[in-house]
């Protein structure tokens, strides 16, 4: 297991659900999210299948990785992130605050700088469908790098356990960099409580892609850590 992918994805993720728990508590939308994530370039292929739950206030995201399936569950209320490593049948559990904070001090060498200026949101007015969803385009201006977003309301709040790994070369070799901040077009996004149905660099590299969007029930049981499941510490940075 890679401890320092582990520590980067919690600190991301913890972040953003930090940025918006009025906006979680109070999401309506309940069934799964399916979504593509990682740095698609045009004409490229493969990225990451990601699995976005919402429900009761919660969310978690599925994850395929080399050592097997991970489960993230963020629960604002409690403002803690449980991390499942269900082949080890194992979790650990972390204060989102916590996190939050490890990702402002990893803005050192190598890292993002969060002490930035806040990012220029444009709305077009263009707006399209995705998914069945209507989303509507946004750009966002920030260190010298726009970033076209389509944005749709009603489906809860948006983390992005990804940002920290330098898309799918992070996510599938498990080489983690350290505890960063997600980039200015999520954090933006948190604020407001829009969730992004896609998102697109100048260059034309997909970031992200929603693929599918099913409203539906969901078990108490997927945002709850399983009784069978043994504690682990939170990795350290060396």
């Amino acid at each position: 297991m890679n401890r320092h992918f582990l520590t980067a994805t919690l600190a991301s993720v913890a972040t953003l659900l930090s940025a918006a728990p009025a906006v979680v508590s109070a999401q309506a939308f309940e069934g799964v999210i399916t979504m593509r994530m990682g740095a698609l370039r045009a004409g490229g292929d493969g990225l990451q299948e990601i699995e976005y739950l919402s429900h009761g206030g919660k969310v978690r995201m599925n994850i395929k990785s080399q050592m097997g399936p991970i489960g993230i569950i963020g629960d604002p209320a409690e403002k803690k992130l449980y991390v499942l490593i269900d082949p080890q049948s194992m979790y650990m559990e972390i204060s989102t605050d916590a996190a939050a904070g490890r990702a402002g001090a990893g803005a050192g060498a190598g890292a993002v700088n969060v002490n930035i200026a806040e990012p220029k949101i444009t709305r077009t007015g263009k707006k399209e469908t995705i998914a069945g969803r209507e989303c509507e385009h946004i750009t966002v201006e920030a260190q010298q790098e726009t970033t076209d977003v389509c944005v749709a309301r009603g489906l809860g709040p948006f983390m992005n356990a990804m940002s920290s790994m330098g898309g799918m070369g992070g996510m599938m070799g498990m080489g983690g960099r350290g505890a960063t901040a997600p980039p200015a077009w999520q954090r933006s996004l948190a604020a407001d409580g829009a969730f992004p149905l896609k998102a697109t660099r100048a260059d034309g590299t997909v970031l992200l892609e929603v693929t599918k969007i099913e409203p539906k029930k969901l078990a108490n049981t997927l945002f709850t850590v399983p009784g069978n499941y043994a504690k682990m510490d939170m990795p350290r940075r060396p």
